[in-house]
């Protein structure tokens, strides 16, 4: 399962960003889910289309729930070519958090397991995680088999 996001998202990123430069658009490549290994144990599940952009980056949309919440997210996800590994960022639009509105979060992951650190990074983050940026580890949990980019908390 883990092998299958490296291959899958680097198999896109050589089609659509180097092989294919001027193709008009592939679209989804799937949904793929994460959970934060924080209190809450937050799923991250994300549909990554790169119809949006040439360049390798794809776009994002999907939630981020537990079992007491479920808030929509968008964002992306890139290869940095310097690190060697792919770096991921979403917005949370949440109404009733102690923030104003929106939170953005990001994440470094491994090309092979798909796994990483997650952080926080915004005016929000203080008031909700503490004065602390790099907020721990995420989970790949992988491709979900449907189409649909809800979270499926456990």
């Amino acid at each position: 399962m883990q092998r299958r996001f490296a291959i899958t998202i680097t198999m896109a990123v050589l089609a659509c960003g180097l092989l294919v430069p001027d193709m008009a658009s592939a679209g989804s490549l799937g949904t793929f889910c994460w959970q934060l290994l924080n209190a809450n144990e937050d799923v991250i599940c994300l549909n990554l289309n790169d119809s949006a952009s040439q360049a390798g980056i794809f776009v994002a949309a999907g939630t981020q729930s537990t079992t007491s919440y479920k808030y929509p997210i968008v964002g992306g996800v890139s290869f940095d070519e310097r690190s060697g590994s792919y770096q991921m960022f979403w917005t949370l639009y949440a109404t009733n958090l102690s923030t104003s509105g929106d939170i953005t979060f990001g994440a470094t992951l491994s090309p092979t397991s798909g796994s990483g650190q997650w952080y926080c990074g915004g005016a929000g983050c203080p008031r909700l995680f503490g004065t602390t940026n790099t907020l721990g580890p995420m989970l790949f949990q992988g491709l979900v088999s449907n189409s649909s980019p809800e979270a499926k908390p456990r």
